[in-house]
């Protein structure tokens, strides 16, 4: 947006390359920003991440700090050796890397699939894991199908139960409803507002230019 010379994009021109890839790098730390300090998952990784957190008895927010400092300092060790350790091996890999996009997909998508069933499995040893697998999976191929999003379904099958508990939990204190009398809380559903119809007119203004093309 900013390149003095726009008319380069879209024909192969490197800069574009690294300032995507920079900017899907950088987001990893911002998201994990909002989850290690708030308990709120920034994206659909660290929303499954809060899932994996929660199963061994962590509970993300400002307590875990306190809690459970080993593990925080820990993420933010690991950050700092994987930025390194990606860096030593794309460069070492980048021709072994290409190679593997050759790979047939009657030979590729088999062995995943093989590979997820394995994982769901040795979670619990339970077949009805693996059943459920499939059926959301059915569900996600439904929704890529008809274009909708599928990280809105994970955020909130992962944060409903939280959701519900500090909902009781405040309920409980207050005796009312203080979302709307609370000016802090108020502000906060005002802003979900806006930005939900902000998105929601976006979209309705990209369809009819898609149709209108």
């Amino acid at each position: 947006r900013v390149s003095s010379e726009p008319q380069r994009f879209g024909k192969g021109a490197i800069e574009g390359i690294i300032a995507s890839e920079t900017a899907n790098n950088a987001s990893v730390g911002g998201a994990l920003v909002p989850l290690l300090s708030l308990g709120i998952p920034g994206d659909t990784v660290t929303a499954m991440l809060i899932g994996g957190l929660m199963i061994h008895g962590l509970q993300p927010g400002p307590l875990l700090f306190q809690t459970n400092a080993d593990v925080v300092y820990s993420i933010f060790v690991s950050l700092f050796v994987a930025n390194i350790m990606m860096l030593v091996l794309m460069f070492g890999g980048i021709k072994f890397f290409i190679k593997a996009m050759e790979v047939p997909k009657h030979i590729l998508l088999p062995l995943l699939s093989v590979l997820c069933i394995l994982g769901t499995y040795a979670t619990n040893n339970r077949m009805f894991d693996v059943w459920t697998m499939f059926v959301f999976g059915l569900v996600g191929y439904f929704f890529q199908k008809n274009r909708f999003p599928q990280t809105p379904m994970i955020l909130g099958l992962i944060l409903g139960p939280i959701v519900e508990t500090n909902l009781r939990r405040g309920l409980m204190h207050s005796g009312a409803l203080p979302f709307f009398t609370r000016p802090i809380s108020l502000a906060f559903l005002i802003l979900a507002v806006i930005f939900a119809v902000s998105s929601l007119r976006k979209g309705i203004k990209g369809e009819k230019a898609s149709a209108a093309a």
